[in-house]
């Protein structure tokens, strides 16, 4: 065994690395949301969102348009979350030393 000490992070692989994991998890989610969403409104109309607008179908169009673009908006967020935490631990990292880890050959 061995001890290893993270001294420092790429912001930006970090950040790719963030975006990517967190676009496919919200691909994975996304029909299940429009799933449920659509189980909720089968079993009690008023939930529809149309059923509260002047104009009929405008509502599931932005629920659509916002399922498609939920994979994007998290891989977005997922990136600059990425990179900032990188960011501030390279800074916590100088003065504190960094992460220290124990790592062993595997058998």
């Amino acid at each position: 065994m061995s001890k290893k000490r993270i001294k420092q992070i790429s912001p930006m692989r970090l950040g790719i690395t963030v975006g990517v994991l967190q676009g496919v998890i919200s691909l994975v989610f996304m029909p299940i949301l429009l799933f449920a969403t659509g189980l909720a409104a089968y079993f009690e109309p008023s939930l529809l969102p149309v059923n509260q607008s002047p104009v009929p179908g405008v509502p599931w169009i932005f629920v659509g348009v916002g399922a498609l673009f939920m994979p994007l908006a998290n891989g977005v967020a997922g990136f600059l979350g990425g990179v900032l935490i990188a960011s501030v631990y390279n800074i916590v990292a100088r003065w504190t030393g960094g992460i220290e880890i124990v790592l062993e050959d595997a058998n």
